[in-house]
């Protein structure tokens, strides 16, 4: 589902697969061959939210930009089931294991273990 918020409507590359019970709202950006799977969440509240090539965000997870911290995936990240990606800059070819939860960092070369929190003060 494609939700405009603010006056800002999600773009999706045609050659990426959105699932029909995921859910895209706002200023939010699919790159090529991207996948966003069933229930998965990608929104952007006041903020902005780029999902880079190739990458993969799965079930039930959610990538939420916001005012001052916009959420970047870059090209080949994996968002695991359950994970959630707030406001982080995710470097390119991370991997982001079940239920793992980053708030607002920059990762470079990450492995986010299952159920694991990172963030910064």
């Amino acid at each position: 589902m494609l939700i405009e918020h603010r006056g800002q409507r999600p773009q999706v590359d045609p050659t990426a697969y959105v699932a029909p019970t995921a859910v895209l709202c706002g200023d939010v950006r699919i790159g090529p061959e991207a996948r966003i799977l069933f229930s998965a969440v990608v929104t952007a509240e006041d903020g902005q939210v780029e999902v880079g090539a190739r990458c993969v965000v799965m079930e039930h997870a959610l990538v939420r930009g916001r005012t001052g911290h916009p959420a970047r995936l870059g090209d080949d990240v994996l968002v695991g089931p359950h994970a959630h990606v707030n406001g982080a800059d995710v470097a390119a070819g991370c991997f982001l294991g079940t239920g793992a939860a980053l708030f607002p960092v920059r990762s470079s070369a990450c492995a986010a273990r299952s159920g694991s929190t990172a963030w910064c003060t």
